[in-house]
C-alpha cells in the first residue's frame, strides 16, 4: 500500500464529499461538513509539507472518519431527498461510491 498515493485519492474523495454535503447537508451535517474540511486540511498539509510519515496521518484521518461515519446519524444515515425515485438513486449514488471508497482505502 502506498500511503502517499493513499492520501492524494483521499484528498479527492473529501474534497467531492464536501461538495456535496455542502450544497444538500447545510444545517443538517455541519458538525461533519467541519470535519471533512479538517481531513482535507490534514491531508494536504501532509502532502505539501512532505511529510515522511504519512501513516501516521492516515491513524489521524481514520480516527476523525469514524466521527464522520458513527453507527448512527451523521454520513452513516445521510441522503439527499428528491420526491422522484430515480432522481434520488442518482443523486445518492455518488456519495455512496464516495463512501465506499474511503472505506476501502482506511480499512
Amino acid at each position: 500500500m502506498d500511503s502517499n498515493a493513499d492520501l492524494i485519492q483521499l484528498k479527492q474523495l473529501y474534497t467531492e464529499l464536501l461538495d456535496i454535503t455542502e450544497r444538500h447537508g447545510k444545517g443538517e451535517i455541519d458538525y461533519q461538513i467541519q470535519e471533512i474540511k479538517n481531513v482535507i486540511n490534514i491531508i494536504h498539509g501532509t502532502i505539501i509539507n512532505g511529510d515522511k510519515d504519512s501513516e501516521e496521518v492516515l491513524q489521524k484521518v481514520r480516527k476523525i472518519n469514524r466521527n464522520i461515519y458513527p453507527p448512527r446519524g451523521g454520513l452513516t444515515d445521510f441522503f439527499i431527498w428528491s420526491n422522484d425515485v430515480d432522481q434520488r438513486i442518482k443523486l445518492n449514488e455518488p456519495l455512496s461510491n464516495i463512501g465506499n471508497k474511503i472505506w476501502e482505502i482506511l480499512n
